[in-house]
Formats: C-alpha cells, sequence, structure tokens
C-alpha cells in the first residue's frame, strides 16, 4: 500500500510551507487531484501545478487523480507535465484499456479507481492491467 500525501486541502498561501514540510518528513508521494467541472462538479489544480511541483521537489513521485471525462485528452499534458502516476475512473471512459495503454507508452504508470459506491468487480476485468487501484473513500468531487 502508498500513501500518497494529498494538497487538495492545503490552502494556496501556505502551499509551499507545508509542502516542504511533506517533503523534509519523508513523503514520497504526492496525490494531486484535477477535475472538470463536468465529470465532477467542482474544479482543481491546474495541470500546471504538478510541473511546479515536480520542479520543486523532484524527488517526490507526481501521483495524479484525474476526475474528468475523456480521460485521453489530458494524457500528452499530464506527461509533460511531470505526473508520475495517472489514475483515472473506468466509468469516466468506454476505452478503459486503452486509456491504460496510452498512459503506459507515454511513459507513466497506470491507475484505476474504484468510488463507494461501485462494486469490485467493476474493476476486476483492468487490475492486471494497471499498477495501483485507488480506493475512493468519498464520492469524486469531494476531499474526505
Amino acid at each position: 500500500m502508498i500513501n500518497s500525501a494529498s494538497v487538495i486541502n492545503v490552502p494556496f498561501l501556505e502551499m509551499r510551507e507545508q509542502l516542504d514540510e511533506l517533503a523534509a518528513g519523508g513523503a514520497k508521494f504526492f496525490h494531486i487531484d484535477l477535475m472538470d467541472g463536468h465529470y465532477v462538479p467542482n474544479l482543481c489544480m491546474p495541470i500546471k501545478l504538478i510541473r511546479e511541483l515536480k520542479d520543486a521537489y523532484p524527488q517526490i513521485v507526481m501521483d495524479v487523480h484525474i476526475m474528468v471525462t475523456n480521460p485521453q485528452d489530458y494524457i500528452e499534458r499530464l506527461r509533460e507535465a511531470g505526473a508520475d502516476y495517472v489514475a483515472f475512473h473506468t466509468d469516466s471512459t468506454p476505452f478503459v484499456r486503452r486509456i491504460i495503454n496510452e498512459i503506459h507508452g507515454a511513459g507513466m504508470k497506470a491507475g484505476i479507481v474504484i468510488n463507494p459506491s461501485q462494486r469490485i468487480d467493476h474493476i476486476e476485468p483492468y487490475i492486471e492491467y494497471v499498477d495501483m487501484v485507488m480506493l475512493m473513500a468519498v464520492e469524486p468531487g469531494f476531499a474526505g
């Protein structure tokens, strides 16, 4: 199991200070949520933040959770931004295997997400093809 420090609730004006503390405390992963306002009702974290975090903390793995419709539209930009892991919701696309292959083809690790309201058999067909499975404690779009 991997613990990834989420940046979603870090106050913007305190972000550098708090992330420095996490890094100094031994954090190995930063979890960054991207939301498009369509798959989920909220918006969160611009893609450029990933590049800024990767430049500031090159030793820390950037674990990106995309809550978006059309996840394929984000893969190249996430690669360019320095994402290491990209996890997406299997109900956001009919092309789950293709998205997994595109993420791997871009040199990143692929993950799938299961929501609290979903049954585990919803993701079982894909588990052997991914590098991680993210278990949500709350429905997508909200911190928890």
